[in-house]
C-alpha cells in the first residue's frame, strides 16, 4: 500500500480583509445605537464577526444588521469602505448579504462590489493534472451597477460594459481606461456629473 502525502493545507483566506479592522455596524432597528467593534466579513460563509475582550470572536446574525462600515486607511481608501445588505438583488440568494458601496448618487447610478470566494480542489493526482498538491480560496468579486430607475445590471469594469449598462453616461464613459475599481469609480463620477 502507497501513501501519497503530496496534499497540504488550504491555500487563501475566507474573509475579505484578513485582520480585525475597526468598523461600525449599523442595526437594522433604528431605535438602537450603532456599535464599534474591529470587525471581519467572511465572505466564503458570508458572515459577519465581530471581536470580543480582545481575542474571541462572535457571529453577527445578518437580520439584524443593516450595514457597517471598516474605517482603516491601511486598506488604502482614505474614506470607511461601506456596505450594506443587498435587499435590492436580483438574485434571492444574496439578499441577506452585504455589498460594498463603491460609487452612489442620490437619484443617479451607483456601482456596488459582492465580495465572494471560490473553492479551487487540489489536482496533483493522475496524467493530467496540474501538480497543485493544496485546496485554494480564490477571489471572485461581483459588480452591480444601480441605474437610476432603481434596475440593477451585473457588469464587468471595462469601459464597454459600463457604457452598454449605462447608455446615458456613454460619452462621459469613451474617454476613460478602466482597468481597475478606482478606474471605474472616477469614470462614474466623472460621467455622471458632465451629462
Amino acid at each position: 500500500m502507497v501513501y501519497d502525502n503530496r496534499l497540504e493545507k488550504m491555500h487563501g483566506s475566507p474573509y475579505a480583509f484578513t485582520r480585525w479592522i475597526p468598523g461600525e455596524i449599523t442595526p437594522a432597528n433604528p431605535n438602537l445605537r450603532p456599535l464599534k467593534a474591529p470587525l471581519k466579513y467572511d465572505v466564503f460563509h458570508q458572515q459577519l464577526l465581530t471581536q470580543v475582550n480582545g481575542r474571541d470572536s462572535a457571529l453577527i446574525v445578518p437580520s439584524l444588521v443593516m450595514g457597517f462600515t471598516l474605517n482603516d486607511v491601511v486598506l488604502g481608501t482614505d474614506h470607511p469602505r461601506r456596505f450594506v445588505r443587498f435587499t435590492d438583488s436580483p438574485n434571492p440568494a444574496y439578499k441577506q448579504q452585504f455589498v460594498e458601496v463603491l460609487y452612489e448618487r442620490p437619484n443617479g447610478y451607483s456601482l456596488f462590489k459582492r465580495y465572494d470566494k471560490g473553492l479551487l480542489k487540489a489536482n496533483y493526482q493522475g496524467a493530467y493534472s496540474s501538480d497543485k498538491p493544496y485546496d485554494e480560496l480564490v477571489d471572485q468579486p461581483m459588480y452591480f451597477l444601480r441605474r437610476p430607475d432603481g434596475r440593477l445590471v451585473e457588469v464587468k469594469l471595462t469601459r464597454k460594459a459600463l457604457a452598454a449598462a449605462a447608455p446615458a453616461l456613454q460619452a462621459g464613459l469613451a474617454k476613460r481606461d478602466i482597468k481597475t475599481e478606482q478606474d471605474a469609480v472616477l469614470a462614474l463620477q466623472a460621467a455622471d456629473t458632465s451629462k
